[in-house]
């Protein structure tokens, strides 16, 4: 390595007094690492100085003589006085450490040596590091964590302003009160909830937010905030002229401008030429607010900054599902931590026509019961609803449309889960695009699809708010490592086209060890592939161009027939089981199954239990069960030829599904055994 550095001074060059380009500076850097640079270090208090200390560096070369170099070289030797605090015992210093950071630690005694001040950054940064603050966010939690209620952010009150004109330009005065301080860790609480209120916005594609403000305490928290949620932080100087304020947010492509209420008139006079922008947040001045906002804003929206602080701060949560399940607990967790208030239920008491028993999901159980109201509509209510609900499922229609909708038509539907469902998340089993669709736009809302096991702690993929698109379970979450395998027998292969498929296996630090006390079966789960260690999660997935998983079958879902061919029952049952008239292939709605009775001119006043022995009954609804799966987009070989109806709901105390109701499918076999038998000898063909 050292033949690429005949001698020092063949990395000097002519960079600039306060720059280098790339390859330079790796080359100083190479040199000093390998000993063709030596920088010699002194290190002096200054004279009555407690605080600083002067720092001279000088360079020499591998023989240890002076290496004399022009004032502009890379280089060059310096005097500086610099914060003892902020003096580094590397090889190549960095003096970006401010002096804010000397609150964190004892200031350094007048009588204080040079290795003191060194040992002082030492031990700063062993105690950033072993708190892993490695980035802005981090560093202010773990001021907060050490200082909490300490002073941290001053503002001086405002308490009247006059304003007026002198020599023809507007002025004012004011009358100023003591400083108000916000503690470290108010502070802290700020920048969190401001970070989640940009998530709600949403701050588009560009991964930048702009600040376009002067020097307050809520521009460093903002930015802190767009730091906390993996923005960019744009920064525009006030004095700029309007065609270089204009230049800069078209060409960094921002959505989202903060600003504030002194520069909000100025602001939006620019906006008409960047059309990017959709989003203008601002502080708030202590004596008017965000002032007057015009009505027609041209598509954007104002925001003062402690709404988007407080926005959703009242948000509550309704858990109802089993918390022995992973998903559930790791869902409640996250949500303790973001200081969401959980109210817990139970699904005979999720909406006010529930089922006593909740069969599926919970998408497919909501939209079925709203189907169910429809249906029991007039004719023309009827016509109306499907239109309505194929307008807003289209999601093309402007927004004006779809406030006259929900206001005549789906605020009612609403209602049905208290009116206020902004999200709804949804795991387990994989949701039906139609599915998706109806939830978004019956309620309203969001609808978030994640991916995960028990073996992987729940995570393994997850949607986010902008991707509107339906069928996909979004990206790999932060951490995890997803790949595919190819399975020969199902004709899954990572070389399909347009679109690779395979097996899901999945690694990384959510992943399990194993199966308790299940050696064996842990084998069989779990693989060693390229040194790293994976689980096989039997699903079969797709990735596509943008990057997100789609689930597109289960090993254990396919039968192979005669002919040699496949059929993916996980597929067939998603399909079927959001039919209006039927919660699952075997056990019919009541209330439906007697209307369609009273369609069959049939005794609909019978029990139960007989109306689902009646042939003709079980063949109507055979039928219906068919011509939706065809509108599903089964094919004719995917549809069910035979069908039993049981009245007996399937439940975890059955033993026929899991706790999270997924389908236990084996039970089903032996408990229906029977049954099933006699529906295949009815045909000649039994696949």
């Amino acid at each position: 390595m050292i033949q690429h550095y005949i001698n020092a001074n063949k990395v000097l060059s002519r960079a600039g007094s306060h720059s280098k380009p790339y390859y330079e500076a790796w080359a100083y850097d190479k040199a000093v690492e390998v000993g063709l640079i030596q920088i010699h270090k002194t290190l002096t208090l200054h004279r009555g100085a407690t605080n600083y200390a002067k720092l001279h560096q000088q360079h020499k070369d591998a023989t240890g003589k002076p290496i004399t170099a022009d004032t502009r070289d890379i280089v060059s030797d310096m005097d500086c006085y610099v914060p003892l605090g902020s003096v580094t015992c590397s090889d190549n210093p960095d003096h970006g450490l401010r002096t804010a950071l000397l609150r964190l630690f004892p200031r350094a005694p007048a009588d204080a040596k040079p290795t003191d001040a060194i040992e002082s950054l030492r031990h700063l940064q062993l105690e950033l590091k072993g708190a892993e603050a490695t980035t802005l966010p981090a560093i202010l939690d773990y001021a907060a964590n050490k200082l909490g209620d300490a002073p941290c952010l001053g503002t001086r009150q405002i308490l009247a302003r006059e304003r007026f004109v002198e020599d023809g330009k507007e002025r004012e005065k004011m009358r100023l009160g003591e400083y108000t301080f916000l503690t470290y860790r108010e502070v802290q609480d700020v920048v969190v909830k401001f970070a989640s209120g940009l998530g709600h916005i949403g701050t588009g594609d560009s991964g930048r937010v702009a600040m376009f403000s002067e020097t307050r305490a809520e521009w460093l928290m903002a930015a802190l905030g767009c730091l906390r949620h993996r923005q960019a932080v744009v920064t525009v100087y006030t004095t700029l002229p309007d065609d270089n304020i204009v230049s800069s947010l078209n060409e960094t492509e921002v959505r989202v401008v903060i600003t504030s209420q002194q520069l909000l008139a100025r602001t939006m006079a620019l906006l008409p030429q960047c059309p990017a922008v959709k989003h203008v947040i601002v502080f708030e001045d202590q004596l008017e607010g965000i002032g007057t906002v015009a009505e027609d804003l041209g598509g954007v929206a104002v925001t003062p900054f402690q709404d988007v602080v407080d926005v959703h701060r009242d948000d509550r949560y309704l858990a109802y599902l089993p918390l022995a399940h992973v998903m559930e607990l790791a869902a409640e967790m996250a949500l303790l931590a973001n200081n969401v208030v959980i109210m817990y239920g139970s699904p005979l008491t999720l909406t006010n026509n529930s089922p006593k028993v909740m069969s599926g999901t919970l998408g497919d159980t909501i939209v079925k019961g709203v189907n169910n109201v429809a249906q029991d509509q007039g004719f023309l209510k009827r016509k109306i609803f499907s239109k309505a609900l194929e307008i807003k499922k289209k999601q093309s229609a402007p927004e004006f449309v779809n406030k006259i909708l929900d206001f005549v038509v789906f605020n009612k539907v609403k209602e049905q889960l208290g009116g206020q469902v902004r999200l709804i998340v949804v795991g387990g089993a994989p949701l039906s695009a139609d599915t998706h669709a109806n939830i978004r736009a019956l309620f309203g809302c969001n609808v978030l699809v994640g991916y995960g096991a028990t073996e992987t702690t729940a995570c393994i993929s997850a949607a986010v708010p902008s991707d509107q698109r339906t069928g996909h379970c979004g990206a790999p979450c932060y951490g995890v490592q997803l790949t595919l395998m190819d399975w020969e027998d199902g004709g899954y292969r990572t070389t399909d086209k347009p679109h690779p498929r395979g097996e899901i296996l999945v690694a990384g630090p959510t992943v399990a060890k194993g199966y308790f006390r299940l050696p064996m079966v842990t084998q069989e789960a779990f693989v060693e592939h390229h040194g790293q260690r994976w689980y096989m999660t039997g699903d079969i997935g797709q990735i596509d161009d943008t990057g997100v998983l789609r689930i597109i079958d289960r090993k254990k879902d396919l039968v192979k027939l005669r002919d040699g061919e496949f059929l993916s029952l996980g597929d067939i049952e998603t399909k079927l089981k959001t039919h209006p008239r039927c919660i699952c292939v075997s056990v019919p709605s009541e209330d439906r199954l007697r209307k369609l009775t009273e369609r069959l001119n049939l005794d609909s006043k019978r029990d139960f239990e007989s109306l689902t022995q009646d042939p003709a009954v079980v063949a109507a609804v055979l039928k219906e069960l068919q011509v939706y799966g065809m509108q599903q987009g089964l094919r004719q070989r995917d549809l069910p030829v035979g069908l039993f109806l049981n009245t007996k709901p399937w439940t975890p105390e059955t033993g026929l599904v899991t706790a999270a109701f997924k389908i236990r499918r084996q039970a089903l076999v032996d408990y229906f055994k029977e049954h099933i038998s006699a529906l295949y000898s009815k045909y000649e063909d039994p696949q």
